[in-house]
């Protein structure tokens, strides 16, 4: 990875805007002030980093916790439905490349690839529904025919397991960074 094309995280936020209905998404633009935070928390969020290192005070925290893309491959995969990563998925490798671009120094880092079991469909459900970008405008009355079959295989084989990665970085700022955020031609 060269650069972190910044056009990417704007293609999926236009993505989710256009696509998902769910009334508590927001997307708002916060007039931040210049080193005015001592620690940023991204859970499973798209973050500018260009605005969140102007925003971190120097000698800032960063904390970020991520899942990834087996998560979202896995559930297209058990839908049958097509799967494209709208995020371009990026890995801690790439977080990591990017923080220290923009002038932060790794204090911790770990990442895991495990399975996920679900032994009941319900569980499944709440995984989808909290999960929001796994399956965009998932709806229980579409997929129900698939729900009752996902269901029936519970009681077969006792659960669903299905891979699943995360990773969590904790940073601090050290400098301002350098990054040079491109657009795609």
């Amino acid at each position: 990875l060269e650069t972190y094309e910044y056009e990417t995280i704007k293609t999926y936020m236009e993505y989710i805007r256009k696509n998902r209905s769910d009334s508590h998404i927001k997307f708002i633009d916060l007039p931040l002030r210049e080193e005015f935070f001592d620690l940023v928390i991204n859970i499973n969020g798209l973050v500018n980093i260009k605005e969140m290192e102007q925003a971190l005070k120097n000698k800032g925290k960063y904390i970020s916790y991520q899942t990834g893309s087996f998560s979202e491959e896995e559930i297209h995969k058990l839908f049958g439905t097509d799967y494209k990563d709208y995020c371009n998925q990026y890995s801690m490798d790439d977080d990591i490349y990017i923080l220290k671009k923009s002038g932060f120094r790794i204090l911790k880092k770990h990442e895991e690839r495990v399975f996920i079991s679900f032994y009941d469909t319900g569980a499944l459900l709440y995984y989808i529904k909290s999960m929001h970008r796994l399956l965009p405008g998932f709806s229980v009355k579409e997929n129900l025919s698939k729900l009752e079959e996902l269901d029936e295989r519970i009681k077969r084989t006792g659960k669903i397991d299905l891979k699943t990665d995360r990773h969590f970085i904790i940073a601090e700022k050290v400098s301002q960074g350098a990054l040079n955020w491109k657009k795609k031609k």
